[in-house]
């Protein structure tokens, strides 16, 4: 399925599902049609798509249009799983990029 492919948002993939789960974020392992391994992913689903996982496999960076894919052993993350995810990425971030300000 393809998206909008906005040009300054993080690639993600986009895969219908068999049925919907529950929306949130969940965390897993991407795999191609022969069952070898992309890498670990986050997956999104929303509200308004419950049968769309959006999802972005870290470190993976070459084409997927029009490539079979599935995400196996998801697990979903926590609101306090969220916040440390993003608290960790920010001073990473902060680290590379931008001297401490305050």
């Amino acid at each position: 399925m393809k998206g909008r492919q906005y040009q300054d948002k993080v690639p993600t993939a986009n895969i219908l599902m068999d049925k919907p789960i529950l929306s949130g974020v969940y965390v897993g392992g991407a795999y191609d049609i022969d069952g070898v391994g992309l890498g670990r992913s986050f997956v999104f689903i929303t509200d308004y798509a419950k049968d769309i996982a959006e999802t972005y496999i870290t470190g993976y960076s070459s084409d997927l249009y029009g490539k079979f894919l599935s995400v196996e052993n998801m697990a979903r993350l926590k609101r306090e799983d969220l916040i440390e995810l993003y608290d960790i990425a920010m001073k990473e971030w902060d680290n590379k990029n931008v001297p401490i300000l305050y």
